[in-house]
C-alpha cells in the first residue's frame, strides 16, 4: 500500500525504530502525542488503550483510527506540542544510521500519493529539504493521521495490479537475460555416488531411517525398500540438475565468480 495514512507512516517509522519496535510499541508511541494532551475515551467511556489487535489492524490497514483521535489531532494543544514531542520522545527512539533512509521513504510516500495535492506535497516536503526533521515528521504525522487508514477494495486492486505489472516486467527482463546465456550441458548421473554427493545422500538416509522407525539406514538397505529407493533416484536427479546449473553459471561467469551461483540459489 503506497497511500499515506497512519499505517504506512507507522510502518516506515517502525523500520528505523530501536527495540522494542513491535506494532503496539510504535502505535502507542505515536498516538501518545494525542493521548498525553487530550482526554480520549472509548465508546464505553473508558480511557483509550492501544491493544495488540488494534495495533496490528492499524498497521495492516484493516481499520480506521478512532474518530476522537483524528479530531484531537487538530487540537491546538496537540499541534503546539508536536515538534517538541518528536524531538524528545520519537527521534531518540530512531536508529541514527537509518535517519536518511526514513526521510527518503516518507518523502517517496508523499511524492507517490496521487491523492495529495501538489501544493500540499510541496508544503510537506519543504521541511525535509530544509533539514528540519522534527518539523517534517510531526507535520507529516498530523496530516497522515487525518487520512483514511482502512484499505478499500479499490486500494487492494490497485496494489495487486502494480505488483502484477512489476512481476511481468521482471519476468521479461529475465527472459532477455536467459536468451544470451548458453544452455549448460547436463551433468551425467554416475552409477556410484561421488564423495560430494554422499554428503547429500547421508542426510537423505537419516530422514529415511526416521520415517521407517530405524536408527540408521545404509545405501544397500534401500534394495528392500522400493519406495525409498525410487525416491532416492528422484533426489539424485535433482542433485545433478542443480550441479548442471552450478557448472553452467561457472562457465558463464568464470571460475572467479562462483558467487553468482550462490546468488541464483538464494534468489530461487
Amino acid at each position: 500500500m503506497s497511500r499515506l495514512c497512519f499505517g504506512t507512516y507507522a510502518r516506515a517509522m517502525q523500520k528505523t525504530m530501536k527495540s522494542p519496535n513491535g506494532n503496539k510499541d510504535i502505535t502507542e508511541l505515536l498516538l501518545s502525542l494525542i493521548t498525553d494532551n487530550v482526554d480520549i475515551t472509548n465508546q464505553r467511556g473508558d480511557v483509550f488503550v492501544v491493544t495488540d489487535k488494534m495495533a496490528s489492524d492499524l498497521l495492516s490497514f484493516k481499520i480506521n483510527l478512532q474518530r476522537k483521535i483524528v479530531f484531537a489531532s487538530s487540537d491546538r494543544i496537540v499541534i503546539d506540542a508536536a515538534c517538541d514531542f518528536f524531538t524528545d520522545a520519537v527521534i531518540p527512539m530512531l536508529m541514527p544510521d537509518l535517519h536518511d533512509d526514513l526521510l527518503s521513504d516518507l518523502s517517496s510516500l508523499v511524492s507517490s500519493d496521487n491523492e495529495i495535492s501538489v501544493k500540499k506535497k510541496d508544503e510537506l516536503l519543504k521541511s525535509a529539504q530544509d533539514d528540519s526533521t522534527e518539523v517534517f515528521l510531526s507535520d507529516l504525522f498530523l496530516y497522515a493521521i487525518k487520512r483514511p487508514n482502512r484499505q478499500t477494495t479499490l486500494d487492494a486492486c490497485s496494489d495487486s495490479d502494480t505488483r502484477l505489472s512489476t512481476a511481468i516486467s521482471d519476468m521479461k527482463k529475465l527472459d532477455e537475460m536467459l536468451i544470451n546465456i548458453p544452455k549448460p550441458n547436463p551433468v551425467a548421473i554416475p552409477d556410484t555416488p561421488s564423495s560430494d554427493e554422499m554428503a547429500y545422500i547421508t542426510e537423505l538416509l537419516a530422514a529415511y531411517a526416521e520415517a521407517v522407525g530405524k536408527t540408521e539406514l545404509q545405501l544397500n538397505d534401500l534394495a528392500l525398500l522400493p519406495k525409498l529407493k525410487s525416491d532416492l533416484e528422484r533426489r539424485r536427479k535433482d542433485y545433478y540438475a542443480a550441479e548442471t546449473i552450478r557448472e553452467g553459471t561457472r562457465d558463464s561467469f568464470g571460475d572467479k565468480d562462483e558467487i553468482q551461483f550462490k546468488v541464483l540459489k538464494e534468489e530461487t
